[in-house]
Parts: structure tokens; sequence; C-alpha cells
């Protein structure tokens, strides 16, 4: 009902008492008056003037209250910090390795020597080893020497790099020895995060930066 149609019946209403009072004066000096029955009736049509002005209220708050939480959602998302996944920590001699690193090898950083595990611990290599065909890489780039030089750690051929968390992503950048001297520019090769990278350990290999928490896995020549 809208509010013309209620002002209306306010207007009448207030006409209504005034008429009653005048007939009610007008029976004072009478002992046994009778009040009108309707006096103290509700208007006809007031309750739901009254409802419907509830309705329009219930209705603003019930919308002000959804606004309040949507953006109390929004804010709550917006503050939320995407998911990350740190680097672990660079191993140290005598620290635990899992059986399934069993002579896997990795070149923490600032690390004079790589390290090995060997039943259950990562120890150092103290002397000169044959290329290691299982290298794990921690995060930063871990540099290897190829067959382009002397001792080499790693041999060229298909290898296959596997992120060891959904959010890691395996690089590599190879330079290969052109001639006596002088390297090649660095070749990259990049996998999508948590996807295993195929590629090829060229010949001649200078030098590879494996980065990205993956294990490198060397498949075939």
């Amino acid at each position: 009902m809208g509010a013309a149609a209620c002002s209306g019946r306010v207007g009448g209403r207030q006409s209504e008492i005034l008429h009653l009072g005048h007939r009610r004066r007008g029976h004072v000096g009478q002992r046994h008056s009778r009040r009108p029955r309707h006096a103290h009736q509700r208007a006809p049509g007031a309750h739901r003037c009254r409802d419907t002005f509830s309705g329009l209220n219930m209705t603003g708050d019930w919308r002000s209250n959804a606004t309040a939480t949507a953006g109390a959602i929004l804010a709550l998302l917006l503050s939320t910090p995407a998911l990350a996944w740190a680097d672990p920590e660079a191993p140290q001699p005598g620290t635990p390795c899992s059986s399934d690193l069993s002579d896997v090898m990795t070149w923490p950083p600032d690390a004079k020597m790589p390290l090995v595990c060997v039943t259950g611990q990562w120890q150092t290599v103290t002397s000169p080893q044959p290329p290691n065909d299982r290298w794990l890489s921690l995060g930063p780039a871990m540099t290897l020497h190829g067959q382009g030089m002397r001792n080499p750690s790693v041999e060229s051929g298909n290898w296959i790099a596997t992120p060891q968390d959904p959010g890691s992503r395996c690089r590599a950048e190879q330079k290969t020895v052109v001639s006596p001297g002088v390297v090649s520019q660095p070749q990259v090769s990049e996998g999508e995060p948590g996807q295993p990278l195929s590629l090829q350990l060229l010949p001649r290999l200078f030098s590879i930066e494996m980065s990205g928490y993956c294990l490198w896995t060397r498949t075939g020549s």
C-alpha cells in the first residue's frame, strides 16, 4: 500500500476521533452513557499500513546486511595471500635424507663440495667421482660441469627433471664449448609449475645451471 493511501487513512482516523470527542462532550450529563463500540477499534487498513512499513524496514535491513556480508567476504579474499611453495633448506652433512634419494647428489649454495645421500644421510663427497645420473636442485641455481670439462659432474644425453612440490618450476641453462676458451650463448629449457621437464644435455657441455626444487635424472644417451 502506498504512503499516500496510508496518510489518507491516518487523516480519516484523526477526523473520526475528533467527531467522537464532540459526541462524548454532548453526553457528559448522562450517567449511563454508552461509549461508541468502535471508539477503540483500529481504523480499517491501519494494521496493513504498519505491516507494510515494517516489511519495508525489514527489506532495507536485509539488503544492508547482505551488502555488508558480501563486502566482508571480498575483503577477506583480497587480503588472503596467494599460496606459495618455499624452497627447502639446504641439507648439511650428517642430516637425514629419504631412502628414495639414495645415491642422489646435490650441491648446496656456497658449498665447496657436493653432498651425496648414503645410508639415509647426506655425506660430503671428498674425492672426484664419476658423473652422477641423479641430482637434486633445491631452488636456487646449482651449477654443474659437463663433458666439455675435466672431471664432469653430469653426462650428456636425455634427462628428465621432476618437480618435488606442485609449485616448483624446473629450469636449465646450458652452455657448450665452441672452441678453446670460447663458450656458446646460454640455451634455456623451462617447464611449467609442477610439470616434469624433458631435455637433452648437449654434447661438449661446459656448464649447466639447474634450478627449481627438482630431481634431475638421466634417462639415456
